[in-house]
Formats: C-alpha cells, sequence, structure tokens
C-alpha cells in the first residue's frame, strides 16, 4: 500500500508557501540571489542546516538500531540493511537525476552558469529521506520476537495492508518507549533543519522555484517507489538494489564514459552479504541467547 502522511503533507506545505512567494518575487526560472555574496562562509558555515539535519539523519539511524534492554544492548542488523537498501536506492534515482539534468541543459543558479542544475537535488533529497526516516523512526515501536535474538525477524517489516492508497494522520505506531520518544524528537529536528536547508536553496540562490518544484515532484514520486520497494520480499530487497544498481551504473558509463564512486557499490555488496547472513541465521541456524552485539 502507499500511504501519505498529514505530517508529510505539513513538511510539504512551508516548501510550497517558499515556492510560490519566491516566484511571485522573483520569477519562476530566475535566482532570487546570488549564492556566492550570500553562502555561509568560515565559522558560519557550521551552522549550516545542511550539515546538522545529516548528522541528526545518522543520530536516528543509530538510535533505530538499537534496542537497550536491562542488561544488554542489541543492534538489530536487518534496520542497517534496511538503511543500507534506502541508501543504494537512493544513489540509483540521483543518479537518472543527474543523466535526465544533463539533457535538461539548465545551468542557471549554478557557479558561473558552468553546471547542470535542471533539478534540486536538495529537495528530492531531502524529501525522500523524510520518508526513509518515518519507516525506520516507525520501527522503534515494532517488538522483538526473542528479545535476546541478534536480528529482527524480518516479516515484521512486510507491509500488510489491502488499500493501495491512503491517507495517514499518525505516521507512526503508539508506543509508551522513551527510545521511541527521543526518535520522534530527533526526527522533528531534522525536520526543522531540513526545512533550514531548503529555505537556504531558494533564498542564497542556488536554485529557481522551478528547479525546486522539479525536485519536489520526483522526491514525492521516490517516496512511493520506496513504498513500493518495501514490499518487496526483504530477503531480496538487496538482491534487487544491486541488480538496479548495476542497470543505472552503466546506463551513467555509457553516456558519460565516467564511473560512479564505488562507495556505493561497496554498500551494496555489504547489503547482500549480511541480507544473507541474516537469511541463514533465521531459517537455518538456532541462536544462542548469549550471542548478543554489544
Amino acid at each position: 500500500m502507499l500511504q501519505i502522511s498529514w505530517t508529510f503533507i505539513y513538511f510539504l506545505f512551508p516548501l510550497f508557501c517558499l515556492t510560490t512567494y519566491i516566484s511571485l518575487d522573483t520569477g519562476f526560472t530566475q535566482c532570487h540571489s546570488d549564492f556566492n555574496q550570500l553562502k555561509r562562509t568560515g565559522i558560519y558555515q557550521l551552522l549550516n542546516p545542511q550539515i546538522i539535519s545529516k548528522i541528526l539523519l545518522l543520530i536516528i539511524v543509530v538510535v533505530c538500531s538499537i534496542r537497550i534492554t536491562r542488561t544488554h544492548t542489541i543492534v538489530i542488523i536487518s534496520i542497517i540493511i534496511e538503511f543500507l537498501n534506502a541508501y543504494i536506492l537512493f544513489s540509483s534515482l540521483y543518479t537518472l537525476i543527474i543523466i535526465s539534468k544533463m539533457y535538461m541543459n539548465d545551468k542557471k543558479c549554478s557557479l558561473n552558469e558552468s553546471k547542470n542544475n535542471g533539478i534540486s537535488g536538495h529537495y528530492f533529497t531531502y524529501i525522500y529521506y523524510f520518508q526513509v526516516l518515518t519507516h525506520l523512526v516507525d520501527s522503534i515501536s515494532l517488538e522483538l520476537k526473542n528479545p535476546f535474538f541478534i536480528f529482527f525477524a524480518t516479516e515484521v517489516f512486510q507491509i500488510q495492508t489491502t488499500k493501495f492508497f491512503e491517507f495517514n494522520f499518525h505516521p507512526f505506531q503508539k508506543s509508551k518507549s522513551f527510545q521511541s520518544v527521543i526518535g520522534m524528537m530527533l526526527f522533528f529536528g531534522y525536520i526543522l533543519f531540513s526545512w533550514g536547508t531548503l529555505f537556504d536553496t531558494l533564498i542564497i540562490g542556488y536554485h529557481t522555484p522551478r528547479q525546486a518544484i522539479l525536485g519536489t515532484v520526483l522526491g514525492i514520486l521516490s517516496t512511493l517507489l520506496y513504498q513500493l520497494f518495501l514490499q518487496v520480499p526483504f530477503k531480496f530487497q538487496s538482491l534487487l538494489n544491486s541488480f538496479f544498481l548495476i542497470i543505472v551504473i552503466g546506463c551513467y558509463y555509457i553516456l558519460t564514459q565516467e564511473i560512479l564512486n564505488g562507495i556505493v557499490c561497496v554498500l551494496a555488496i555489504t547489503s547482500l552479504i549480511l541480507t544473507v547472513v541474516i537469511e541463514y541465521y533465521n531459517n537455518y541456524q538456532h541462536i544462542d541467547s548469549s550471542l548478543i552485539l554489544i
């Protein structure tokens, strides 16, 4: 099922208002400012909301990947795999955006108009990761089938629904755990600094309203694609992701004669290996309760 939460709509609404204002004030296809004059430098660069939002994202992933009991700290491997798969899928989709920008030949708001800039990567990225973090923070409320089990039972992440699309007012499962509260507080902090980053993108002049809207539309589509991806059985997600990544890398190389960053490939291989390990132990091995990742 594809879900659009009201929280997601509330997240998009200020961005829509800002884009409308900048369009009326400066023009739909014009830069609001010269970012070379307004961008943060020196000590003020440390206050960049983009940096803070990235730090919060990583902290949220760590918080979602562990469960703390009275005697143990449990590392949940499947949550790590979930995030790796989300990042790999994002990398593939972002590469397709890079290819699209090459053919759009829109260089407005780039440095000396020398860079393809037709789609706002900032808007696409932050909207995509909003959906990813919603899913991860929601998983904190899920209970382990065995509290001393290294791995999450994979089926708890599968979406059990009959409707294809619906609006959901509560994007998070109800939970009284302190960890869930911390996760949600960090997530709302991420939202605030995401707004700061995306406001900067238009106000400082990194993108035109048109480029921001294209990034927003593609970002929304990417969240729907991510939800469809989550409906794939867990044990096949890494494999599907890797095939898609190989196809995208091949297309990119054919068009540009350049090779993408190898880190994404390493992460894809890591995700595959971890998935094989988790499926092997879940299906064929009895894991002693003393085997806890601390």
